[in-house]
């Protein structure tokens, strides 16, 4: 019995494995990644281990995203491994509906399960507070589990410097 089931999960991610490697990137992932490796001097992998989200006030009707971690890997730059990040993002609602958000939604800090992301940007126009590195807003940032994560896996294999190219 078990042979045949462990045949069975044998076939399974091998079917699952090579329809992965099948799937197609969207037209523009290539270029556009290209482009942020080109204009950014640090390519890392940061796994996100806290968030804490900020909400939106009369003096800031946006609420904002901080999303804290810790550099795991460092394909290019002056960074360290170990070294610590924040990565911010603003989310805009409606004029009318950010009174509403704010109270549905009101500051808090929350743990993550450890989400592992790669986020280029310039530490050379960053700062450091606290012991973190701010990259703010700016940053090209995506997932493991994203299609650009695929396109810098194909990118890293052709390119092991990541200079990328100016579109």
């Amino acid at each position: 019995m078990y042979r045949n089931l462990y045949s069975f999960l044998a076939l399974f991610l091998l079917v699952g494995a090579s329809a992965g490697a099948e799937e197609e990137l969207p037209e523009h992932a290539i270029p556009v990644l290209r482009n942020w490796l080109y204009q950014n001097e640090d390519v890392v992998e940061v796994c996100v281990f806290r968030e804490k989200w900020v909400a939106p006030t009369n003096d800031f009707p946006k609420g904002i995203l901080l999303r804290y971690g810790t550099i795991t890997r460092v394909h290019k730059g002056k960074l360290s491994v170990g070294d610590k990040v924040y990565l911010t993002s603003y989310i805009e609602f409606p004029a009318k509906e950010w009174k509403q958000e704010a109270k549905l939604r009101p500051d808090r800090v929350s743990l993550v399960d450890g989400e592992l992301v790669v986020a280029m940007f310039s530490a050379s126009d960053t700062k450091k507070t606290d012991g973190y590195w701010d990259v703010g807003d700016g940053v090209c940032r995506f997932s493991f589990d994203d299609y650009f994560y695929r396109a810098f896996q194909s990118e890293l294999r052709r390119d092991r410097s990541l200079k990328g190219e100016a579109n």
